[in-house]
């Protein structure tokens, strides 16, 4: 039978002989170097000729999957970058944060260093989610990290980096289904009200109270993104932007007079509304002081200030429809599912008002 994927050698230096591959698809030529060598020396020793044996069968097996390849995919074989990491794809998807810099130190702890994407199997996945598992993360890290390991096997299925099968029964992490926690009126006020480390920490924080949105919205926003009725217009960088960081959608919020007095004058379009504002990490270790000065027990996080608008509004009447508008979910089920406390509360409060009939 005749050979569609050709194996050749190419001629280097010092009697050198390099592996490629030859094919010809969609009527162009096509070469693949395999980065395997031999010896080509006339005479070369009996251990030489093993080891180059050794190599041609390697550089031959290669050459069955690729022609299997091509007469079985419609689209022939796929170039992949065979010495891609795995952390390295990993490090292309989503937004740079330290939970994804974090995620790559784990992966490499676990196997002793990076693994290449194309070596990815079940086996492995299987033991990074245990090593995670067992590190003694909460449940929520653990789902945003594997979110993240989720994306990376399915970015390199979709190239033709790793086996389909990987993503055949993926392992799921749940989403811990805990009641929100929050700050009430009296609460908010203090942290107002006490000295913060850094003043723009707390003009970004409380903004974040008046609004909803997350950090990295905070970080990301500009005065162009202010209209002169005071309204944000804004693509959520979570739920309206994809992994290249193109907007698909975009959230029209507005501003209360709260929210105005916190950003203070205008600036320029393109500057930053929080110049020189913190990491996430540095802006809760500055939140956290806050709020133990204003004798407030809770873990406040700047997530918290989030959490806090969209109860703040169903405890006052605000129809749930609405708060999963302004926080930008896509759905009212994702409103309904993090505040079910809240929406419960409201539900027996309803109940008990009931006149006897």
């Amino acid at each position: 039978m005749k050979q569609i994927v050709k194996l050749r050698v190419k001629k280097l230096a010092d009697n050198q002989g390099s592996y490629y591959l030859d094919w010809c698809q969609n009527g162009k030529r096509n070469y693949e170097y395999l980065k395997l060598y031999i010896d080509l020396s006339p005479n070369p020793s009996r251990d030489v000729k093993k080891q180059n044996e050794a190599v041609e069968q390697l550089a031959q097996t290669i050459r069955n999957q690729r022609e299997n390849e091509l007469i079985k995919s419609p689209w022939g074989i796929k170039k992949v970058n065979r010495y891609e990491m795995f952390t390295e794809r990993l490090c292309t998807l989503g937004v740079k944060c330290y939970d994804q810099r974090r995620l790559c130190t784990l992966f490499k702890e676990c196997f002793g260093g990076d693994v290449p994407l194309v070596e990815m199997d079940r086996e492995k996945i299987l033991t990074f989610l245990k090593y995670i598992v067992d590190y003694g993360y909460s449940q929520a890290s653990i789902k945003g990290f594997w979110n993240r390991v989720k994306s990376t096997i399915k970015s390199g299925v979709l190239d033709g980096s790793v086996n389909p099968e990987c993503l055949r029964d993926f392992p799921n992490v749940k989403r811990p289904n805990n009641p929100v926690t929050y700050l009430t009126a009296e609460e908010v006020t203090k942290m107002k009200n006490v000295k913060w480390i850094k003043d723009t920490s707390r003009r970004a924080f409380l903004f974040a109270v008046y609004t909803g949105l997350r950090y990295c919205d905070v970080k990301k926003l500009r005065w162009g993104d202010i209209t002169s009725d005071k309204f944000i217009v804004f693509a959520q960088q979570k739920t309206q932007m994809d992994a290249t960081g193109n907007a698909y959608a975009y959230t029209r919020l507005p501003l209360n007079h709260q929210a105005v007095e916190i950003i203070g004058e205008r600036k320029a379009d393109n500057e930053l509304v929080f110049r020189k504002l913190v990491r996430n990490e540095t802006i809760n270790k500055h939140i956290h002081a806050a709020a133990k000065d204003a004798g407030i027990e809770k873990n406040v996080h700047f997530h918290m200030a989030r959490h806090t608008l969209g109860v703040q509004l169903l405890c006052n009447g605000v129809e749930i429809y609405t708060v999963s508008k302004l926080l930008g979910h896509k759905s009212v089920q994702t409103t309904a599912k993090f505040y079910s406390n809240i929406t419960e509360e409201k539900a027996l409060d309803a109940i008990n008002k009931l006149p006897e009939f």
